[in-house]
């Protein structure tokens, strides 16, 4: 069970990656604008809308390696923009593969 995240710029195509390594690994594809857009459906492109976003994903990602031993999902694809000169940027990374380097720790890959 891993996390395969893909960094880039907007348009450049980490949905269609995403979704071609969907069909080649036994993985699921979330990209970036699942969660933003349900919350700036409500909320319009805000702070609020982007800090939700990132918990939701967040809960997510500790949910699928909460449950490894029952979910069939083999590997999470997630799609995402980072500004690497934003530490609140880079904190959302850090946060995110800690949740999955605990299946690390325990051996459970």
């Amino acid at each position: 069970m891993s996390l395969i995240v893909l960094i880039g710029a907007q348009a450049v195509g980490k949905m269609t990656v995403g979704r071609e390594l969907e069909k080649q690994l036994d993985g699921k594809l979330l990209y970036n604008h699942q969660t933003i857009d349900l919350f700036a459906n409500f909320l319009g492109y805000t702070p609020t809308t982007f800090q939700l976003s990132d918990d939701l994903r967040k809960m997510i990602f500790h949910a699928f390696v909460d449950n490894i031993e029952t979910n069939p999902i083999k590997h999470m694809i997630f799609t995402v923009m980072i500004d690497f000169s934003s530490v609140d940027d880079l904190a959302f990374l850090s946060d995110i593969a800690s949740i999955f380097q605990m299946l690390v720790s325990l051996s459970i890959l």
